[in-house]
Order: structure tokens, then sequence, then C-alpha cells
């Protein structure tokens, strides 16, 4: 509905009838034939038989304008859903995906707006790439309060968001200890269809207390694995891009203070869990950069430090 592929085989007649309408390879929504164009593809889908919409407006956060545009959006679409309620006796809900506090373009979702029109009935604020996997959750938590609409935070479940079980499961304890209603995963696919050990964190996902049951084993039992420092892979080929994030997970030892080393220069230095190199804000896009390096990482092991080096690569 908002990429339009110009020039490609996937690229809609209406798009190429009226490319005064798109800003780049992207649909304007500030123009109005264009909201008419996008509802239609969502009449079409209800018509059919969906039971819901899901919106991603992650995945292409451009072609839009102001918060005004998208919200003026979201009340023409919840007046569509509320025509397919009416004719099904049920409601049609209606889940957003968008950009959190600090990612490009979180400027354009007036998610208060929505919630206190009752404009959504999901909120999922979320990362994009390897960037801001650990957003606040405090102004989404205020957002619900009080409201029927639900707060769903994104975890992402590609290669570049939290390493797999560990990581992942840190942030997923953290948004429900902080009171999210749960959590969305984005492409769960990538890990149902995955590894069987993959597939049994997924399945616990659902139950906060299987995710805290979880975590009472992990703590209890740290102290008997191996000791040892890991750090995540590039995502492409050899060498770390400036979108993604290295990150670091410990064993063996309490999840304590923690100091990162670029070429023996303190890059990082954290007192507990998330571990990365630098920070998830774009000023660090270029924290490792191109090129080959020695990163060095120090982790607290009772009196003293447990210490590794890795040879690593800037794209």
């Amino acid at each position: 509905a908002t990429s339009c592929y110009p020039g490609t085989a996937l690229e809609s007649d209406f798009s190429r009838a009226h490319p005064e309408w798109r800003d780049g390879n992207c649909l304007r929504y500030n123009v109005p034939e264009v909201r008419q164009y996008i509802l239609g593809l969502y009449r079409e889908m209800l018509e059919i038989g969906a039971p819901g919409i899901s919106i991603d407006y992650c995945r292409y956060p451009d072609g839009l304008d102001q918060a005004a545009t998208v919200t003026a959006f979201h009340r023409e679409l919840r007046a569509l859903t509320r025509e397919f309620a009416a004719r099904r006796k049920r409601p049609v809900p209606i889940l957003v995906r968008f950009p959190a506090t600090g990612v490009r373009q979180c400027d354009k979702f007036d998610y208060r707006t929505w919630v206190k029109e009752g404009l959504v009935d999901y909120l999922c604020p979320s990362n994009l790439q390897g960037r801001h996997h650990h957003f606040d959750l405090k102004p989404y938590l205020a957002a619900v309060q009080g409201s029927p609409c639900k707060l769903l935070p994104v975890v992402d479940g590609l290669g570049w968001g939290p390493e797999f079980p560990g990581m992942f499961l840190w942030r997923v304890k953290q948004c429900y200890e902080a009171g999210a209603d749960g959590v969305y995963i984005y492409q769960g696919d990538a890990r149902v269809l995955g590894r069987p050990e993959d597939r049994r964190v997924m399945r616990m996902l659902g139950s906060s207390a299987a995710v805290a049951r979880w975590w009472e084993q992990e703590l209890a039992e740290r102290a008997r694995y191996s000791k040892s420092i890991t750090i995540t892979t590039p995502h492409h080929l050899d060498a770390y891009s400036p979108w993604e994030r290295l990150r670091i997970w410990t064993d063996g030892i309490p999840l304590g203070a923690l100091e990162v080393y670029l070429d023996d220069k303190l890059i990082s230095r954290f007192a507990g869990p998330p571990y990365l190199v630098g920070s998830e804000d774009y000023r660090d896009d270029r924290v490792i950069p191109t090129g080959e390096h020695v990163l060095r990482v120090r982790a607290r092991d009772g009196e003293g430090w447990l210490e590794q080096t890795f040879a690593i690569k800037g794209h």
C-alpha cells in the first residue's frame, strides 16, 4: 500500500497512472485519492473475510508528511472497520506497528490521539533493523492506561534482533515487568520455522509466568555453566554494517558490570544487560569504523574480571 516498487512487475496500475502522487518509491498519504486507494485495499480484504487489520508502518515508514495526515487516515480506517463490525456483529480490531521514540519518522505517529479517539486496538511501538531494541515503554504505558487499547511492544525475531534465547528473553522479561499486555514478535516465522530450541522459546512468550520461570532457572544455574563471553556475528558477510549492533552475552558469571574496549579505547560501560558496542542510537552507527579492529570485553566475575578479545571488522 505504500512502497510502489516503480518500474517493476510489482508496481500497481494506480502508481503507474499517478506518478505525481508518489514521493520517491512511496505513495503520499496526504493525497486524498491515495488514502481512498489504500482504504480500498483494506475493504477488499475485509470483504474476503479478514477478521482484522494489521498495519506495519515500520516496513516502509516513508510517504508520510506529518502526524495529522496519519491520524486522518486512521479516522477513515476506523470508519471502515465500524462498517464491517456492524455487519458482522463483532469488532474488527486494528493493530499498528510504528517507529518507537528515537526511531526515524517517529514524529509522524500521534499514538496518544489514536488511543484517546479509539482509532487502534493494539499499539505496537517498534525498532527498525538493528537499532533501538530496548526503547523506553513508559510513554506508551501512560498512553494506554485506562483504555481498552493493548500495548504489545515489538521484540525483533530476525537475526539483527536480540540473540536467542538469553538476550531475547531478557527483553521479553523487561516488557512484562514494565506492564505490557503482551509482546509482538516481528518476523516470528523466522523462529517458529527455525531450530527446535527457537520454537520452544516462542511457545512460552504468551505467558509472563513461563518467561519468569525460565529466568529463575537461568539465574539459579548460571554458576554451573562454563565461563564465557559471546558476541553476535555480522548480519551480512564478515563485517558489521552501520545499522546493526554488535551485542554481547555472558555465561557462567552473574549478569553485572561489563566494559567494552575497541582498539584499547573504552567504548561502553554497563551495570547490567543489555550489553553492546556503543549505544542503540543513530549516533553510534559508525562506532565500529571501516576496517579491522580488536574488541576487548571485560565482565565482572566476583572480585576479578573475565576478559576476552575478538578480531572484528567494520563495513
